[in-house]
Order: structure tokens, then C-alpha cells, then sequence
């Protein structure tokens, strides 16, 4: 037994689509039902002729373009896709009634602004047309989210070429998968060399570093200086999970701070040298302000 085919809304008010539907049916087109449903449906439709002009446009279609349906109606598909040329179009005609297929390309709303869509197809015979019903996203968010990830992807490897550091990802068996910084060469290292192997097999002589590791690997934020060759660096570690919560690697990064040391240290020894000098010391800041003395100074205040 057949049961009518009705569309199901979440809106009440959007129930009188129901109607439509009784009455498509009643009349046996399956044209008008067809159409009826695609206006219940989310998301641009549109039904396309050989020639380029449209059978019939959804109201989605119409307000995302901006049109009011006779104006699109009075368009054809070459208006609409400014990337769509009639050879094309024949093309993907060619392919026969009832072959679905996907493409990106371009639409172009009424106020000029063009913008990335997805259509879904397939052909249909209608009465006796052959016409092309299309299922069209808007891919503008994504195509925005793929321009912020370059940006971002760009200044990351602006960072790595330039500054002085190195990043580094392992996996859950302490293996390197990523080895990437300009830092790299003062390790002796290249990006990617240590890719593959663990981080003892890298630095075995650095065991601070594997145990940094393995400390990562279970769950702990790690940090610390190590020093590696002539140069030191400051280094921090972050396990990583997925979403269960289960560690599956660990992310570093470390900077060099051989420079920052060392000037510390000139520093250090200096002010041993004041505080152990017989002769008074006194240290001002640019605004006249004391800002050191040493023991002589104070034994004669």
C-alpha cells in the first residue's frame, strides 16, 4: 500500500508546504512536486536548460543571489556562473540524463560580488526536456577559513626561517614526525633530518631531553635550558591528545638564548667584580635614581 509523500518541518509555520504537496500529487505532476519539494529543501536549486536558461530557481537560490525570482528567472546560468561558458555547459551535458556529478566553481550575486559554490547535479528528462537539476553551497566560509589558515601557515614559516627557533612534534613512541627552525643548523641539524628517529637516537648524549620526553609523552607539561654544542636553549613541551583525552604525541619548542646567557652572565660577573672592588660603586638610572651601590659605597654612607 502506497502512503503519500509529505515533507517533514520543525516550523509550523512551514507546514502549509504539506499542502503543496497534496496538491502535486492530486494532480499526478511530478514536475510540480518536485519543485515543491526542492522549495522545502535547504540550500540553492535550480533546474537548467540546455541553453543556459532556468526552468525553475528556489527561493534559496534567489535570495542568496540577491534576486527576486522573476529577475533570476529572466537570467540564464552564464549570467549567474561567471566561470561557466556554453562549450562547458555542453560538455557536461554530454554526460547523459540521470549521471550525477560535482563541480567548483563561481557564482556571481546581483550586486556584483562573486563568490565559491559547490553544485551537486544530475540530469533529468521533464515532460520532454532535458534539463539539469543542480544543489549549489556557498563555499565562502571555507574558502575564508582556507585563506586564515595560509596566513597563519605563512607567518608560522616566516617565524621558522627568520627567528631562532626550533619546533618539533613526536609521536606517541617519542619518534620525531616534524623537525622545523632556522635554530636547527646551530644543533647540526637540517628540517626534517631527525624525522623518524627517537629523540635518544638525536641527542644521545642529552638526557635531559629525553626524559623531558618521556615525561611529555605522560601527560606533563615540561619545561627547562638545555645546551647543545655552543648553544643554549630554552625549550617547553606540551603533550598532545585526541578526543578522548589519550596522549598521542607531544609538540616542543625552544628558542635560542645563547645571546640572553651570556649577556647574564657578563652581567653576573661584573656585579661580582663591583661588589668585591675596594673603590665605591654607584649605579644611577637614566632618571637620576639609585639603582645600585656596592659594600665600599654603603661602609662610607
Amino acid at each position: 500500500t502506497s502512503r503519500p509523500l509529505m515533507a517533514s518541518f520543525s516550523d509550523p509555520h512551514k507546514n502549509w508546504m504539506n499542502e503543496r504537496v497534496r496538491e502535486a500529487l492530486a494532480t499526478g505532476s511530478h514536475t510540480e512536486l518536485l519543485k515543491t519539494l526542492v522549495e522545502a529543501f535547504p540550500g540553492s536549486w535550480f533546474f537548467t536548460r540546455l541553453d543556459g536558461t532556468f526552468a525553475f530557481v528556489n527561493q534559496n537560490a534567489c535570495d542568496t543571489l540577491g534576486y527576486t525570482r522573476e529577475e533570476l528567472m529572466a537570467l540564464t546560468l552564464f549570467d549567474v556562473n561567471p566561470a561557466m561558458t556554453l562549450e562547458v555547459w555542453n560538455s557536461l551535458f554530454a554526460a547523459g540524463p540521470f549521471t550525477p556529478g560535482s563541480v567548483r566553481t563561481l557564482h556571481r550575486r546581483k550586486d556584483g560580488a562573486v563568490f565559491p559554490v559547490e553544485a551537486f547535479g544530475s540530469h533529468i528528462i521533464i515532460g520532454d526536456e532535458n534539463v539539469s537539476v543542480s544543489y549549489v553551497i556557498d563555499l565562502s566560509e571555507e574558502a575564508q577559513t582556507r585563506q586564515a589558515l595560509a596566513e597563519k601557515q605563512h607567518l608560522l614559516q616566516s617565524l621558522l626561517d627568520y627567528a631562532p627557533v626550533v619546533v618539533w612534534y613526536v609521536d606517541s613512541d617519542g619518534r620525531f614526525q616534524l623537525s622545523e627552525g632556522r635554530a636547527l643548523s646551530l644543533m647540526g641539524l637540517t628540517p626534517g633530518q631527525a624525522v623518524g628517529k627517537t629523540v635518544g637516537e638525536v641527542f644521545p648524549v642529552l638526557r635531559d631531553m629525553v626524559d623531558a620526553t618521556e615525561r611529555a609523552l605522560h601527560g606533563n607539561a615540561v619545561e627547562g635550558i638545555v645546551s647543545v654544542d655552543k648553544s643554549d636553549f630554552e625549550y617547553r613541551y606540551l603533550p598532545r591528545r585526541d578526543d578522548t583525552g589519550k596522549v598521542i604525541g607531544a609538540t616542543g619548542v625552544a628558542i635560542d638564548i645563547t645571546a640572553r646567557r651570556s649577556a647574564e652572565h657578563a652581567n653576573l660577573r661584573l656585579m661580582t667584580a663591583f661588589e668585591q672592588a675596594d673603590e665605591s660603586v654607584l649605579l644611577l638610572d637614566r632618571e637620576g635614581r639609585i639603582e645600585y651601590v656596592n659594600a665600599a659605597f654603603e661602609g662610607i654612607s
